[in-house]
C-alpha cells in the first residue's frame, strides 16, 4: 500500500507522481493522462481537492479551487475558444459573482447561476453599448438601463431578452433627470441594480491567482478508496457534462442586436445641422420619449420633453427640421383608442405565426405544408391556453396560412 512520496504508472499510460496516504493520492501531486491532459495541485482521498491547475488536451486551462474533482470556489478558466471566466464556481459550473470576458472583447461583470448570467450584472459590448440590470438564464430580464455608445439610454423592463412594459428613452444630449438618478441610486443601494462603479474587483483576481504552495488542504479526509481509480475518460466525461452548461449561450447576442435596432430608432438620430449647433455651443435637447413595449414590439410612444430653448431664428429652424424627422407616418395608437385591441391582436397573431411565442418546433418544409389544408384557425382566449399566451386584448381567432413556411422563412 503506497504511503508517502512516490510515483505510480498505470497500464494505460496514466502517471501520478506525488504524495500518498493509505494507498490513495493525498497531498501535493501531479497526474498526467496519455492524451496530454495534466493536473498539478492538491489531492485528498484520491480526488483533486484543494488548489490546483488543470490543463486539458483541448487547451482548456483552469487554475483555482477544487472539491471532489470538481471546480468549486474561486477560480480562473480560459476556454478553448479564447473566452475567460474568473470568479466563483460551484460543483463544476460558474455560480455567484464573477467576470466573463468573450474572445471578441465583450465583458460581463456580475452574478452567475448554472453557468449563465443570472441576477444583477453589467454587460459591456466592444462597440461601447452596455446594459446594467437584471438577468435570467443569460437574457436581460427585469429592470435595467441600456446605454448606447453615443450617450443615449433606455430605462425600463425586459422579459427574456425583449423590452416589455413601460420605459423612458433619453436620446443623445439628454441627461437623466435628478429624480431618475436618485431612483436608480436607491435601487443600487437596495441591491436591485448592480453598483459596479464602486465595486473593487481586484479581490476576485487575487483570490483566483493565489499561490498554490501557500495553501493547505482543508476539510476532512475523504475515505472512498475507489476514487483512486480515477481515469482520464471519467474525468473528461465529467468535465464535458459540466461544460455544456458552463459556456455562456450565444443566443442572447442575436436578440440584443435586434433590441438595439428597436430601441435606438434611426429616426431619432440628430440631424447634421442639429449636431453642428451643439458643437457651436448652443444648448439643445432632443425629445425625451416614454415608450411602452409588448414582448419587444413598440405599442405606444409619448413625447415628454420637446423644448429646445431656441435663442435665435436658426435654432428655431433646427427645431422644426428635427420635428419633421421625428414625425412618423400613420396614427399613434395608445390605450383607449378604438383600434387598441385590434393592434394588440394583430401583434400577437403575427408573433405566433412566425414562431416567436409558439411551442411548436421549427422543421423542414414538406409538401403538406402548402395548400388549403395547411391553413387553420387558432383561438386566442384572454386567459391563455396550452398553445397561446395570456394577453391584454379581448378573445379573438387567428387564421394561420401555411405557418411552417412562414416560420422557416422568418
Amino acid at each position: 500500500m503506497p504511503e508517502g512520496q512516490g510515483k505510480y504508472v498505470w497500464q494505460g499510460g496514466c502517471v501520478y507522481e506525488g504524495e500518498w496516504r493509505r494507498g490513495m493520492r493525498h497531498g501535493i501531486g501531479k497526474i498526467q493522462w496519455p492524451s496530454g491532459t495534466v493536473y498539478d495541485g492538491e489531492f485528498s482521498g484520491g480526488y483533486m481537492h484543494g488548489t490546483g491547475t488543470y490543463i486539458g488536451s483541448n487547451k482548456l486551462t483552469y487554475k483555482g479551487r477544487w472539491k471532489l474533482s470538481l471546480k468549486h470556489g474561486l477560480g480562473y478558466q480560459v476556454y478553448p475558444n479564447g473566452d475567460v471566466f474568473e470568479g466563483s464556481w460551484m460543483q463544476g459550473t460558474p455560480e455567484g459573482p464573477g467576470k466573463y470576458t468573450w474572445a471578441n472583447g465583450n465583458v460581463y461583470l456580475g452574478n452567475m447561476k448554472g453557468g449563465k448570467m443570472s441576477g444583477k450584472g453589467t454587460l459591456t459590448w466592444t462597440n461601447g453599448d452596455s446594459f446594467e440590470g437584471s438577468w435570467l438564464n443569460g437574457m436581460m430580464h427585469g429592470f435595467g438601463v441600456y446605454t448606447w455608445r453615443d450617450g443615449g439610454c433606455y430605462v425600463g423592463t425586459w422579459t427574456r431578452g425583449l423590452k416589455d412594459g413601460k420605459g423612458s428613452f433619453y436620446p443623445q444630449g439628454n441627461r437623466l433627470p435628478a429624480s431618475q438618478e436618485v431612483y436608480l441610486n436607491a435601487l443600487r443601494k437596495r441591491g436591485l441594480l448592480p453598483d459596479l462603479r464602486k465595486q473593487n474587483h481586484s479581490h476576485i483576481h487575487h483570490a483566483a491567482s493565489v499561490d498554490m504552495g501557500s495553501v493547505k488542504v482543508g476539510g476532512n479526509r475523504v475515505s472512498n478508496r475507489n476514487s483512486d481509480k480515477l481515469s482520464e475518460g471519467n474525468l473528461l466525461n465529467l468535465q464535458q457534462s459540466r461544460n455544456r452548461n458552463v459556456s455562456l449561450e450565444r443566443r442572447w447576442s442575436l436578440e440584443v442586436s435586434i433590441e438595439k435596432v428597436i430601441g435606438h430608432d434611426s429616426s431619432l438620430e440628430l440631424s447634421d445641422s442639429f449636431k453642428e449647433g451643439r458643437e457651436n455651443g448652443s444648448e439643445t435637447n432632443a425629445p425625451i420619449l416614454e415608450r411602452e413595449y409588448m414582448q419587444g414590439v413598440l405599442i405606444s410612444e409619448l413625447v415628454l420633453n420637446n423644448s429646445f430653448s431656441p435663442s435665435s431664428r436658426r435654432a428655431k429652424r433646427r427645431q422644426k427640421k428635427l420635428a419633421k424627422e421625428v414625425k412618423r407616418p400613420g396614427e399613434a395608437i395608445i390605450k383607449g383608442h378604438r383600434s387598441y385591441d385590434l393592434m394588440l391582436s394583430l401583434q400577437l397573431g403575427i408573433r405566433y405565426t412566425v414562431g416567436k411565442i409558439t411551442p411548436v418546433q421549427r422543421r423542414q418544409v414538406r409538401a403538406s405544408d402548402f395548400g388549403p389544408r395547411a391553413s387553420f384557425w387558432m383561438n386566442f382566449p384572454k386567459v391563455g391556453s396550452q398553445l397561446t399566451p395570456t394577453h391584454q386584448s379581448d378573445d379573438f381567432k387567428w387564421k394561420d396560412y401555411c405557418p411552417m413556411v412562414f416560420r422557416l422563412g422568418y
